[in-house]
This record gives structure tokens, sequence and C-alpha cells, in this order.
């Protein structure tokens, strides 16, 4: 996980344009009525992708598919354990939970709902800021950018004001010392440029393995608004 490029903006007029919105869907293994592989889970997703009644679906389908893999529920929790401490999501959350519950009391599957529901939904994402690692990325380059744009602002005071370049100096060594904590992961990343849902659905439906415990997220939209998650994972 990377700090993005996009960001490097010369203004926060320009960063601001760099976040669009974007649609996420997700779905971990523990969701299933009963055990089943990631391949089987990306079928369900591309499925869901496809299904023209979900609220909130998505106009754009170009795709940023993020999955975890693992052959056992105390080596999922383990790793998205760890990676959540860097990429938080709700998703993986969600499935860290369940994992580190399994990996202790191996009783039973979480069911999903049958009949008419509905079990995988499209999440509405204002901008890809919804993603914490993303405002993270999002914040430490606009911070930067506020000592470029103080300097234009006040430079002739400045020069009126030489007692309080102490204070000035204290203010510059705290905005230049925000760094993004870059990180490994291990997780699968994979970017699905796509036209149509139709398209997408094809892409995902070859995405899984054959691991019975796992979580994946999926990020949707047009290239622009992907662009930023793009560029932290690939």
């Amino acid at each position: 996980m990377n700090f993005p490029p996009s960001f490097n903006a010369s203004s926060r007029a320009q960063l601001h344009a760099k976040v669009n919105a974007l649609s996420s869907m997700t779905l971990c293994s523990y969701e299933l009525s009963e055990s089943n592989t990631s391949a089987m889970g990306t079928k369900l997703l591309a499925n869901a992708v496809q299904d023209l009644s979900r609220a909130n679906r998505p106009t754009n389908f170009d795709c940023m598919l993020l999955m975890v893999s693992q052959p056992s529920a105390a080596k999922l929790a383990n790793v998205l354990s760890a990676n959540n401490q860097h990429f938080a999501h709700a998703g993986f959350e969600k499935a860290q939970r369940i994992a580190q519950s399994l990996a202790k009391i191996d009783k039973h599957q979480f069911a999903q709902p049958f009949g008419s529901e509905q079990s995988i939904e499209w999440h509405a994402l204002e901008t890809c800021l919804a993603i914490t690692a993303q405002a993270n990325a999002f914040n430490v380059a606009s911070t930067k950018l506020i000592n470029d744009e103080g300097k234009a602002l006040v430079g002739s005071i400045d020069s009126e004001l030489s007692n309080l370049q102490t204070l000035k100096s204290q203010r510059d060594s705290k905005l230049n010392a925000v760094q993004f904590e870059a990180a490994s992961l291990s997780l699968t990343a994979k970017y699905f440029s796509a036209s149509n849902a139709r398209k997408l659905a094809a892409q995902l439906e070859r995405a899984g393995d054959n691991n019975q415990h796992w979580a994946i997220v999926l990020f949707v939209g047009d290239a622009t608004a992907l662009q930023p998650i793009k560029e932290m994972f690939l």
C-alpha cells in the first residue's frame, strides 16, 4: 500500500478535484449459507453487479478488487488483523471479527437470509475518502499544501513581523513532519476496466481461488474516481 501519486497536487483545489464519487460492494465467506470458495464468492458478486434491481447501482463499471483468501479461519483472522491496522475497511473488519470467533469456537457458519431478500448490496461512497487509508493520504497531501499557501498569503507580513519567525519555524516543522505510512499488505489487488456490468461480471467470475475463508471488497466507478485507489495498491 503506497501513497497515491494523484494526491501530489500543487494546490488544495487541485487535490480536492482528485476525489470523486464511487460505489463499493463487499462479501466474505461467512455470509454464505454454507462454506464455499472465493471462486464462488466472485461469481456471486458478478451476479450482484449485473442485478438491475439493486439500489444505488453505479453507472460506470471500472473496478478495483481487493481480496484476502486463506485456507483457515485462524489464518484469515491473522492476515486481516495485520492488514486492518493500515487499511481499515468495514468489510474486512467484519470478516476479521467472524474469523476470530470461528477460530476459537468453530461451531457454525453465519447464514444469509433466503427468499426474495438480497444479501449483497451496493454501498454508495461520496468519494474515495470514505476509505480510511485514502483519507489519511489525502490529509497528508492537503496538510503539506498549507505551507506553500501560507507563504503566499503572509509573505509580506513576515518581513514586518520578524519576532514571529520562531513560531513560524515551529509551524513549518509540524506541517512538514506529516507522513503517510506505506505498508506491505497480504492481499490480492486486481484492476478491471469494463464498459458495462456484463463485462465486469465476466472478469470477476475468474478472480477467485479455492480457499474457503475469504473476504472481498469491490470499489466500482469510473477510471478517474478509482485512480487514487489503483495507485495505492498496484
